[in-house]
Parts: structure tokens; C-alpha cells; sequence
């Protein structure tokens, strides 16, 4: 694996999931991290209003192979020229990763059977990617609706090993569980790869559709 895949990974991996939540005796919810650390729920940038974008987002006509999970309802469809995937196995609550095949650009999908708030599944990406890139912050989120499912955009910027990183990513929930489909590479490349990045995360779509 590059290293720049490699690095990126590991904060990704970080950043799913990687708490419980916990309500105090003076009634606030706190985060509590697996290093033993906890954060306030309202600490979270999250607790912003999000804008929606009222422009409908729809996979690429290119986007001809379906990524079915096991895991809930959702699928990716991928265009197969651009982009190759296999089960995850770098990272353990992963159940996809996607290799772009013209550059230095990676995804992986997240899927869960339980159904969580879209904010609160974002909020918890952001406070455990925080916890390996202290500086990790939010540049851009809006709600969105793709292939007629409202999931929540999330731009994520951080910093490892002295290298700068961004994660663009989509998050859907439902009844039959949640799915966080996230796009990630050096931050000096996203501009290059917008298009790209784009077209993988707008071949999100729910089963049942």
C-alpha cells in the first residue's frame, strides 16, 4: 500500500466509531474515547446549522457496477474504468475500499445495521478523527439529496504525520442501518480529483429506491 494510502488510513480508521456515549449526573452527554478521553457533545462543530442544497444529486450515467452490502440496504454503483474495490482489510469496520485507478485517491465504505442521526454519525467521525489529528476541522457540510435519499455531506480536513489530509464523505441512515461513504487524499489534491470524488460518492443509493 502507498504510503500516503497508508497514513490516510490509519486517521480514517480512527474516526469511525471509535466511542460510546455516556450522559452525566448533571444530565450532558459526553463522548468517551477507547485512549480513556471524553469530550461534551456540545463541544462538536456539528451543533451548527446545516444548509441544505436543494440541487438532487444522481449517480453518473458511467457508473454501471453495483457494490451490493451485506450489511444493510445500501450499494455504490462504480464506474469500473475509473475505480477497482475488494473487501476491506485494513480497516476492520470497513466493509469496502475503493482504489482509484488514475491516482492517489481512496475510499472505503462503513455500514451498519443500526439506524443513527445523520448529525450524530458525522459528529461522531469528526470527534474521533480529532483524537490522532487535533486540528481536524470541518470545511464544508450540507444536506443533500442523492438518488432521492437525503444523506449529509461532510468535508473533513486534518493533519498526519506531517502530511495534510482531506476526507470527503457522504452519511445516510434509515431504518435498516447507516452507511458512511468516505473519499480520502492528500488535501493539495482534491481540486484535481473533485470530479472524481464526486462521482463515486453520487453512486450512493439505497436498495430500495
Amino acid at each position: 500500500m502507498k504510503i500516503l494510502s497508508l497514513i490516510a488510513l490509519l486517521i480514517l480508521s480512527s474516526a469511525v466509531f471509535a466511542q460510546q456515549m455516556a450522559v452525566t449526573d448533571t444530565g450532558e452527554t459526553v463522548f468517551l474515547f477507547k485512549d480513556g478521553t471524553w469530550a461534551y457533545e456540545s463541544e462538536s462543530d456539528i451543533n451548527m446549522v446545516i444548509e441544505t442544497n436543494d440541487m438532487p444529486f444522481e449517480k453518473n450515467d458511467d457508473a454501471t457496477f453495483k457494490v451490493k452490502s451485506k450489511v444493510n440496504n445500501t450499494s455504490v454503483f462504480i464506474n469500473p474504468k475509473d475505480w477497482k474495490f475488494a473487501k476491506s482489510t485494513n480497516n476492520p469496520d470497513a466493509e469496502y475500499e475503493f482504489t482509484y485507478q488514475h491516482g492517489d485517491l481512496y475510499a472505503m465504505s462503513i455500514t451498519e445495521e443500526i439506524q443513527i442521526e445523520l448529525e450524530q454519525l458525522a459528529d461522531l467521525a469528526l470527534l474521533n478523527l480529532r483524537a490522532f489529528a487535533p486540528n481536524a476541522k470541518i470545511v464544508n457540510q450540507e444536506f443533500r439529496t442523492v438518488n432521492g435519499e437525503r444523506v449529509l455531506h461532510m468535508e473533513f480536513q486534518g493533519t498526519g504525520n506531517g502530511i495534510n489530509f482531506s476526507y470527503v464523505g457522504y452519511y445516510y441512515s434509515n431504518e435498516m442501518g447507516s452507511t458512511q461513504l468516505v473519499v480520502y487524499t492528500s488535501t493539495s489534491l482534491v481540486p484535481k480529483y473533485r470530479s472524481a470524488i464526486e462521482g463515486l460518492l453520487n453512486g450512493l443509493t439505497a436498495n430500495n429506491a
